[in-house]
């Protein structure tokens, strides 16, 4: 979209998210979207806040596919296609998603810890303890989302939880502060 800043419409959006207006946050997003339908971080952001709320995980899978349409080396988008995907019960593409998040930054810790536990989820227990050590360690000062400990749980359902938890290592347990 040409002559249009939208950088104060997205700064707008993500104050208001901050403020506890999330509707309002969501409007904002797709007013932009509506402008500007290739607005990777508007793209990104609405995807990140639908999945969030878990009842959307189709359209933010949606969105975050056309985040990485338009921008394949945007590692949270890969990473909000992942989590959406693994939302909708897809975990091989989600496993896949974080894979690319990883390819693309090895360092994001998240995509990692994603992978490794969508491979026990796929049943494939061998492989999840290696693609988990092969994590940075955590930095505690910031996170993905909310810096809340065990927030993946948001995301599995409680089965899902229960398998990735009994699965899961001791020792990763450690090095990640996950609560196993």
């Amino acid at each position: 979209m040409a002559n249009i800043d939208f950088s104060k419409k997205l700064r707008s959006a993500e104050n208001r998210i901050t403020a506890g207006d999330i509707d309002e946050g969501e409007r904002i997003y797709r007013r932009i979207l509506a402008l500007d339908p290739e607005n990777v971080l508007a793209l990104v952001n609405l995807g990140g806040l639908l999945i969030a709320g878990a009842e959307n995980s189709m359209e933010a899978a949606a969105l975050s596919q056309r985040a990485v349409a338009l921008d394949p080396e945007n590692s949270v988008a890969l990473v909000n296609l992942g989590v959406s995907q693994l939302q909708c019960g897809e975990l091989e593409a989600a496993c896949e998603a974080f894979c690319g998040a990883i390819e693309v930054n090895a360092d994001l810790v998240l995509a990692h810890e994603r992978r490794a536990r969508t491979l026990i989820l796929l049943g494939r227990l061998e492989e999840a303890p290696t693609a988990a050590r092969a994590a940075p360690p955590r930095d505690r000062s910031t996170h993905f989302r909310k810096g809340q400990v065990d927030e993946w749980r948001e995301v599995f359902t409680p089965e899902q939880s229960l398998a990735a938890s009994q699965a899961m290592p001791a020792d990763l347990c450690a090095r990640f502060g996950w609560t196993c």
